[in-house]
């Protein structure tokens, strides 16, 4: 018999109850497959909830739509879109597709790059569909109406079961086809825990808090109740500390999920870690912590809410496809109407990084998933506002909570005391007509030697900058864990990520895709893969196209070359003398490089997004080495160590003050300011004098 999570007595209390065809499907399940199979029903995949999950250590899985549905309703236009009385309704194709999606491009960590290196990764997360109230043939018949060979081989990957498929004998089949039923090399034992914790979170308990030690105005702010409230600070005062108590608090005294939204990707994790520090016991399913954005993408899923997208969508640029979705979704204030009756409501919503959202935002938060009354607490800094978002008249961001913001939290706890005189001296020089300005308290006195340095280079030279991070950290004999290097731009960072990992051999972490990657999305779609060279590249190298790109890598698209030292450990891992090399070399120069087009670029753009979103998503703080980002996407973290880079463009506009300030209070006790000859931010720092 499967196992199946959770137990039948908590799935009796599901509230909504399960569907007819969901308890027929399970039962069908539990009784037909040996304990080897896990059953996870109705899993809460932080905002995604399929049906069913089955899942085989060392096969795969395979996800469960069910429908109770009568397909007389239902008819399908031209575009395989599902009508029912004249109106749109989500493809329930389209729905457990976007549950899969979901798994490979957010959830599992690492899942979406091991499946752009090897796509037969894509088959280990297989789909199905079962229709209660339908038989086999008349689903199949239904849904491959006028369909076409395309079609047909896409649909090819789902399984299509009505209420007569549900035998032994059909299951066996099925199972054998998706490889089910025996063991895959690519579904280890790491990639099968990845996918047991998500599907099934442990519990937390007491003794995995800590003692925190809040302050009386951060205890105050954390009690819960049902109530409107917006709280600011400076920062580093522990708004995200009293976020996560009085979340923890909503849940305790309400004994349901409260609801924790972010703007920043990021944040995610960050929220989920302070959380956990909390001493008391819980379960982590009734803690939802996403960003607004793939929340509001998650719930349109959940609630099969169809939007007609134009036809020539998917050639659109990313501009044109993000103004069009926020114009559409994510500012549509009647988006969620057709379904408000069926939307499952909070008795507590949680806001981080308010100045980043938007006013449509807000009310579609608060009027589609806040119950009436309920408790609803926005969190801020006006300072932080680099999405340049609209203020209010007295200066502070524009909500929807009437009344004035709490200021309580005026002491920092993350700045050291030099980094929190030069974010003053900042905030002096830069906002003083602008915003309100923060005397910032330090309470306590640093244990470590703290620095602030400040340097200035003419040129964007790798070599100098990598020489300057690496000296700097040697001085005060940092730990690779507790060094953080952030920049305005993804392009900067990843040459100069690429140049760390090369030439000196440490790993590190990063926000964003590394070159080798890029380079193989850029090899996929730009280069002529049938070239002469590449043959005899990919021959030369035992068919390991990985080696290929990297060696490609380093000769043609990173602009240097490795020490002597690691340029012969490149050699050894080739397999190549280096007059051979030096033949190679010269040969690799006549690759032919065509245009992209407009369609491949944006796929090219696409994945590289994708890959973006996943290393946000899995971000964490402690994996022992040096980690990179952008200030954007660091915003809300803190590290010991900061490396700020001040990059110099033509069009200085994105480079903003409040961006600049949000990226010096990550700092806890050592600053480093590097800038690439920036001149508008070269006048305040060269003239900064910090004892």
């Amino acid at each position: 018999m499967a196992k199946i999570y959770p137990s039948i007595e908590t799935i009796q209390r599901f509230r909504p109850s399960l569907t007819d065809g969901e308890n027929t499907l399970v039962s069908f399940l539990i009784k037909s497959l040996d304990d080897t199979y896990e059953i996870f029903v109705q899993p809460f995949l932080n905002g995604d909830r399929p049906d069913i999950v089955l899942m085989r250590r060392d096969s795969g899985l395979m996800i469960f739509e069910v429908k109770d549905w009568n397909l007389c309703n239902f008819h399908l236009d031209k575009r395989k879109n599902w009508i029912i009385n004249n109106a749109k309704v989500l493809s329930p194709i389209e729905q457990v597709l976007t549950y899969k999606e979901n798994l490979y491009n957010l959830h599992i960590e690492n899942l979406l790059e091991k499946n752009i290196k090897e796509p037969i990764n894509w088959g280990l997360v297989n789909c199905a569909l079962y229709f209660h109230k339908s038989s086999t043939k008349k689903l199949k018949n239904f849904i491959l109406q006028n369909s076409n060979e395309k079609y047909e081989k896409f649909i090819s990957h789902f399984d299509l079961l009505g209420y007569d498929a549900l035998t032994e004998e059909n299951l066996r089949s099925i199972l054998t086809k998706r490889r089910l039923d025996r063991n895959s090399y690519f579904f280890d034992k790491k990639l099968y825990d990845s996918f047991k914790k998500f599907l099934q979170p442990p519990q937390h308990t007491l003794d995995q808090g800590i003692e925190i030690p809040y302050t009386p105005e951060q205890l105050k702010l954390s009690i819960s109740e049902n109530k409107e409230q917006k709280i600011k600070g400076v920062a580093g005062c522990g708004k995200s500390l009293v976020l996560a108590r009085r979340s923890v608090n909503a849940h305790k005294r309400t004994q349901k999920r409260v609801l924790i939204l972010t703007f920043n990707i990021t944040l995610n994790n960050y929220i989920h870690d302070r959380i956990s520090e909390i001493r008391e016991n819980f379960d982590w399913i009734n803690f939802y912590i996403i960003n607004y954005h793939d929340f509001i993408t998650t719930e349109m899923n959940n609630y099969g809410i169809k939007f007609e997208i134009p036809e020539d969508f998917e050639t659109m640029n990313k501009e044109k496809k993000s103004t069009f979705m926020e114009k559409n979704w994510y500012s549509n204030e009647k988006l969620f109407e057709v379904v408000k009756d069926r939307i499952q409501k909070y008795d507590g919503i949680f806001i981080d990084e308010v100045q980043d959202y938007k006013i449509q935002w807000l009310r579609i938060i608060k009027k589609y998933f806040l119950i009436s009354n309920g408790e609803y607490v926005l969190f801020g800094d006006e300072k932080q506002n680099i999405y340049k978002q609209e203020m209010d008249a007295d200066k502070k961001p524009r909500t929807n909570v009437l009344g004035k913001w709490n200021q309580e939290l005026s002491k920092t706890f993350r700045l050291s005391n030099k980094a929190a005189k030069v974010a003053e001296e900042f905030q002096r020089f830069y906002f003083s007509k602008k915003y309100d300005i923060d005397t910032i308290e330090i309470p306590f006195k640093s244990q470590y030697e703290e620095k602030f340095i400040y340097k200035n280079i003419e040129k964007h030279n790798l070599d100098e900058i990598f020489n300057f991070i690496k000296e700097e950290s040697e001085k005060i004999k940092a730990h690779p864990n507790d060094i953080c290097v952030l920049a305005e731009t993804i392009e900067t960072l990843k040459e100069l990520d690429s140049f760390i990992r090369h030439s000196s051999f440490q790993k590190t972490q990063t926000m964003f895709e590394t070159k080798e990657v890029d380079i193989k999305l850029y090899f996929d779609y730009k280069i002529e893969t049938k070239n002469e060279v590449l043959k005899e590249g990919i021959k030369i190298f035992n068919s390991n196209i990985n080696d290929l790109i990297l060696s490609l890598c380093y000769w043609k698209y990173l602009n240097y070359a490795p020490t002597q030292s690691n340029f012969q450990k490149l050699l050894s891992k080739s397999k190549l003398d280096i007059n051979e090399y030096r033949i190679w070399r010269e040969k690799l120069d006549k690759i032919k490089v065509k245009e992209l087009s407009k369609e491949q670029n944006n796929i090219y753009e696409s994945k590289i997004d994708l890959i973006r979103k996943n290393k946000k998503r899995n971000f964490r703080m402690n994996p022992g080495f040096v980690k990179l980002s952008t200030i954007h996407s660091f915003k809300g973290w803190e590290v010991k160590n900061l490396f700020i880079i001040i990059e110099n463009h033509k069009h200085n506009d994105f480079i903003t003050p409040e961006l600049i300030y949000t990226a010096i209070t990550r700092c806890r006790f050592n600053l480093f300011v590097l800038n690439l000859g920036n001149k508008d931010y070269h006048s305040f720092f060269n003239t900064l004098v910090i004892n």
